[in-house]
């Protein structure tokens, strides 16, 4: 065999042998981690609150549309009318003669649901009555707003006060279709809950089997919000922690959360850009 044939043979050997030691390259071949750096860490997650007194106006202040009774979100079930009691509104197809009702869940939630309900709502599940932490009962939080009307409902006028209550009334010019609530006192916006634990996403995250404890694996929590008498943020809780759930949903709703109905800055935004 001559060197041209030998060499021949050997190229075409090389030639076959090229392909199978080709393969396409995976991420796995990039993403390997040293075996001593853990992933076992829980992630960190802060939370900001906008407690300005703008928080205390209408989630929806625009029209009701009666055929999407579903686009208002709230303490009120959109899928269930309520009636109302002098102390609380509570599920029901038909009312007693002395309690006002029925009205439908989309509406009521329109007519009452704040800025701020809504942020709770999210977080918590919730402002519960007569703790933040209460699951039995959410109550609204609101400023007195000036009454309003909606094309939906000729002739009502639905007044919720800074005292936390709803009237319904008729205009002058038109009488109301609605069950009118016209007491001086009015209605309560505190809602009952039957037959559910309201959750929001802070349970979710650390409490995933509901057994009101803090999970094992949950994220550590940072809440801030604006300081009032200081005219600056604070940390109002910062933890993971083995404490109940019931202690960290009461300190985010607690009395040094409650709005200042006269502050006109903008604590979201100085919260960050500080």
């Amino acid at each position: 065999m001559n060197t041209k044939r030998l060499f021949f043979i050997l190229f075409l050997f090389f030639l076959i042998s090229v392909p199978s030691l080709i393969h396409t390259q995976t991420m796995q071949n990039y993403c390997s981690a040293p075996p001593y750096v853990t992933r076992t860490a829980p992630p960190n997650i802060t939370i900001i609150l906008d407690n300005s007194a703008d928080m205390l106006q209408q989630a929806y202040p625009g029209n009701y549309d009666i055929g999407r009774p579903h686009d208002y979100k709230g303490y009120f079930n959109t899928d269930k009318k309520y009636c109302v009691s002098t102390k609380y509104f509570y599920e029901a197809s038909s009312c007693s003669d002395s309690d006002p009702g029925p009205y439908d869940g989309g509406l009521l939630n329109w007519a009452t649901m704040s800025k701020y309900d809504i942020l709770m709502q999210v977080l918590i599940g919730g402002l519960g009555s007569p703790n933040p932490s209460s699951r039995g009962k959410l109550k609204g939080v609101n400023t007195d707003w000036k009454p309003r009307t909606s094309s939906a409902y000729p002739g009502c006028i639905f007044d919720v006060t800074e005292d936390g209550v709803l009237k319904i009334s008729s205009t002058r010019t038109c009488t109301c279709n609605l069950p009118l609530i016209t007491s001086t006192k009015g209605a309560p916006i505190v809602i009952e809950i039957i037959n559910q634990s309201p959750v929001g996403i802070i349970q979710q995250l650390i409490d995933e089997n509901q057994d009101g404890e803090w999970d094992s694996d949950a994220p550590r929590l940072a809440v801030m919000r604006f300081d009032v008498p200081n005219n600056n943020i604070k940390m109002d809780w910062c933890a993971g922690s083995i404490d109940k759930i019931s202690v960290l949903i009461n300190t985010i709703a607690s009395d040094k959360a409650t709005l200042d109905k006269n502050n006109s800055n903008a604590p979201l935004d100085k919260a960050i850009t500080s």
